[in-house]
């Protein structure tokens, strides 16, 4: 008995040899598969978080798009006398920002809060987003340096060039690096990358401008895309990006537009203080102007006299305009779980610009030749655009939306 009893227990003994050699070999090709699968899950998780907040900044857009519709289809079908009653609740049909779940207020009531709750946990929606909307009509068109028209040409020249010269003038590092000159040359190539001809306005070729590097003549399509042209270095980028566009109105829309830009125009500090609290959107001022004349009447009210002044300078003040908007930038942000998307996105009305490059050729025209004032032409722009019907209150016009062009929708990384 004691001799079977040894060889069971050797025998034991071996057996638990062969668990634990086996085990050593067989766990680290199960932590391996452990470690593959949740590798591949997170890598799947993220792609499908990702997906999920671009949908969500996909919808952000769409809604956007639909308010500008919305408002650019009432614009255009509301009644010239009517315009001045609504103009700035009908701004706020795509100024306001919106987000997705909707956001509690400070002095909403807990009824309030609690109905929002209730709202939120019925949408099927899965993460959330936030959009919002500019009009670019405020900003300086890069692309108008080139322009054949010389007094647009000049007036975006002579805006820019005070940008950035009140900008250096402000920071002593950069009055140590940039003067007068260095300016000229900046916009000076900023021209030749967008005109047409072969010769520099700093002189010599357009092709020795830098080390081979050459204009492509042709109008810049992004922002960024004049971080290419020489001496437009980060510090220069910097100054010009919150104040340029390449889809401009061919004049400047004072309602939509920036102090800095303000300053450049030659605006006395108190009066573009006083403009920026009647135009931003967020001011309980806001009251867009409607007319040139709405303007230099709250010039005058303000105890300035801008607008007389600037008739004996440059006559800016022709191209300022008052309308309603005509190019917007759309900028949606979709977030799911931890992931972030931003869609940036451009919407362009065709036939309003065409018409104010219109109306742009004829005040050159005036100038030159002296001709009748612009009013009588004013008072029948728009002739060759699709009209609506406006006897009786408001009717939309649907043909319209074909002049309305998204120009772009890319992701910003």
């Amino acid at each position: 008995m004691k001799t079977l009893y040894y060889r069971l227990k050797q025998k034991g003994g071996a057996a638990l040899l062969v668990i634990l050699a086996v085990s050593s070999l067989i766990l680290p090709l199960l932590q391996g598969v452990w470690l593959d699968s949740q590798v591949d899950y997170q890598f799947k998780r993220y792609h499908l978080s990702k997906m999920q907040a671009r949908w969500n900044a996909q919808s952000g857009m769409g809604l956007s798009l639909l308010r500008l519709y919305i408002f650019k289809g009432i614009e255009k079908s509301t009644p010239k006398q009517m315009i001045s009653l609504i103009r700035p609740i009908l701004d706020q049909i795509w100024l306001f920002p919106f987000s997705w779940p909707l956001l509690e207020l400070e002095d909403m009531l807990e009824s309030d809060k609690d109905d929002l709750e209730n709202l939120t946990k019925l949408s099927f929606f899965k993460g959330s987003y936030s959009l919002l909307i500019s009009a670019e009509d405020g900003l300086f068109d890069v692309n108008d340096l080139s322009s054949p028209l010389p007094f647009l040409k000049d007036f975006i020249y002579d805006g820019l060039f005070n940008i950035l010269w009140n900008t250096i003038q402000l920071n002593e590092d950069l009055k140590e690096k940039y003067d007068q000159k260095d300016i000229e040359e900046i916009l000076n190539n900023l021209s030749d990358w967008t005109d047409l001809d072969n010769e520099s306005q700093n002189g010599g070729s357009e092709t020795l401008i830098e080390e081979g590097k050459f204009p492509l003549n042709r109008s810049f399509i992004s922002i960024d895309e004049i971080r290419k042209v020489p001496k437009v270095n980060l510090e220069i980028f910097e100054i010009l990006k919150p104040h340029i566009t390449t889809y401009g109105a061919k004049s400047l829309n004072i309602n939509y537009t920036t102090e800095e830009i303000l300053l450049a125009l030659q605006f006395p500090n108190g009066l573009a203080e006083q403009i920026l609290l009647r135009t931003q959107s967020d001011s309980e001022f806001y009251e867009p102007f409607l007319s040139q004349e709405d303007f230099c009447g709250f010039n005058r009210d303000q105890g300035f006299d801008w607008c007389e002044g600037i008739k004996t300078n440059y006559q800016s003040l022709d191209m300022l305009n008052f309308n309603f908007p005509i190019s917007f930038r759309i900028k949606s942000n979709g977030k799911y779980r931890n992931q972030l998307v931003e869609l940036e996105g451009l919407l362009y009305d065709l036939s309003s610009s065409a018409l104010n490059y219109q109306k742009a050729v004829y005040r050159e025209q005036k100038r030159q030749d002296k001709k009748e004032e612009i009013d009588s032409f004013e008072r029948n722009q728009g002739e060759d655009l699709p009209q609506t019907e406006k006897k009786e209150g408001i009717k939309f016009d649907y043909s319209y939306y074909k002049s309305l062009v998204i120009m772009f929708i890319k992701e910003n990384l």
